[in-house]
């Protein structure tokens, strides 16, 4: 009885009390690469006012976490290259792209030179950078570092060139690959609008098939509920863009296989979202929450 209450107190406690006694303790004892551990627990205190919607503080701790890491170590070095993502993250929040992408290109170096070229951690670089050219509305430029990024997952035997997306359907571990390749089929059906080249609009398509694809997999391998009913609210909207593709290609070409990839499509967006009328009704079955609750919803 006294255990538990005494846990419930602790889980009562801010997070800065538990960063607060972890900084207490490396000072007090210097470890080994005090600078690193005092960097990474600034690093979180960061994170932890990301998520207050506190930026002044949130980018006061990312510096602090800069400074203690330039004490530890030269300029190439992880955990650099981690905090500096982050500080071109923040200013990318704040919608100021150049400075941003400055902070990116400077942890995509250290990374390079660390890791080597092609290295899984520069994955997040090219899709920041890419996010700002999007920002931005430089839909050429977010194309080439969307591809960078997948280029990493699976690397060509032969020069792809832009238009081409590898087929990376198969690397389900890694959540933002949705967002690279979902930004990347935007990229190019505005490119579409805009230029009115054929060959724009094909690409988006063969890149949102790729992304079903991907969402196929990821589901087969989800085992909780909850986790297939987020990524099922992902999923309409990919399916739904995809069908809208398939139907521009085939108004424009008359060619009948994407009129079947419209349909196909259209099957997975209709099982998906019956499928979740399946859930959310069990789910009530399962709670005491009253109907008329939910009919307020």
């Amino acid at each position: 009885m006294y255990g538990s209450t005494y846990l419930k107190k602790l889980t009562q406690k801010s997070p800065l009390y538990y960063f607060e006694k972890a900084m207490d303790f490396i000072n007090k004892y210097q470890l080994f690469a005090i600078n690193v551990f005092r960097a990474i627990i600034f690093n979180n205190i960061s994170f932890y006012y990301q998520l207050k919607s506190d930026s002044k503080n949130e980018l006061l701790f990312l510096n602090n976490a800069f400074a203690e890491l330039k004490k530890a170590n030269g300029k190439n070095y992880y955990h650099v290259s981690h905090v500096l993502i982050n500080i071109g993250s923040y200013y990318l929040r704040q919608k100021s792209t150049s400075l941003a992408r400055s902070y990116f290109f400077k942890s995509l170096r250290i990374r390079n030179i660390t890791f080597g070229k092609h290295n899984i951690l520069s994955f997040r670089n090219y899709l920041f950078i890419g996010n700002s050219y999007f920002i931005e509305q430089n839909y050429s430029q977010a194309i080439r570092y969307y591809q960078n990024a997948l280029e990493i997952l699976s690397p060509p035997k032969n020069i792809l060139g832009n238009l081409k997306t590898p087929d990376v359907s198969h690397i389900t571990f890694l959540p933002e690959l949705i967002d690279v390749l979902r930004n990347k089929s935007k990229c190019l059906n505005l490119l579409y609008n805009s230029s009115g080249n054929i060959r724009h609009l094909k690409a988006s398509f063969e890149c949102s098939i790729i992304i079903s694809k991907l969402v196929d997999n990821i589901r087969k391998n989800l085992t909780g509920v909850e986790s297939k009913s987020i990524l099922s609210a992902n999923a309409v909207s990919i399916y739904e863009n995809s069908i809208i593709t398939s139907y521009s290609l085939l108004r424009i070409t008359n060619n009948v296989t994407y009129l079947n990839s419209a349909f196909e499509l259209a099957g997975k967006c209709k099982a998906i979202s019956l499928l979740e009328n399946i859930n959310e009704n069990e789910a009530r079955l399962n709670t005491s929450i009253p109907d008329g609750l939910y009919s307020k919803e």
